[in-house]
């Protein structure tokens, strides 16, 4: 799995046009961190699917004008009542975000 994690990170680091020397010493490092606080233990990783819905709600939070329910939906291959509550969960996340604590 190490390898692995190195050549993926090799892989996009070169992707992105990183210099060898800098590619490599990325790769290391990070894999001999992952090795160093996982090392030994089991770990699960998920495959993600609240994180990609996350960043696909975020996504479309960002793309929403007000008037462009239809083409978001056709989009997103979402119905319409999805997509409003994908907009009134964000709008909620938002306002969290600016206010400030009264107490």
């Amino acid at each position: 799995m190490l390898h692995r994690l190195r050549e993926i990170i090799i892989e996009e680091l070169k992707e992105q046009r990183i210099e060898q020397e800098l590619t490599e010493h990325c790769a290391h490092h990070i894999t001999e961190t992952v090795r160093a606080e996982w090392g030994g233990t089991a770990v699960y990783i998920g495959k993600g699917l609240m994180y990609e819905l996350s960043q696909r709600d975020a996504e479309i939070w960002e793309k929403f004008n007000g008037k462009n329910h239809h083409a978001l939906v056709n989009e997103y291959g979402i119905t319409m009542v999805w997509l409003y509550k994908i907009i009134k969960h964000q709008r909620r996340a938002m306002i969290k975000d600016k206010q400030t604590d009264l107490f």
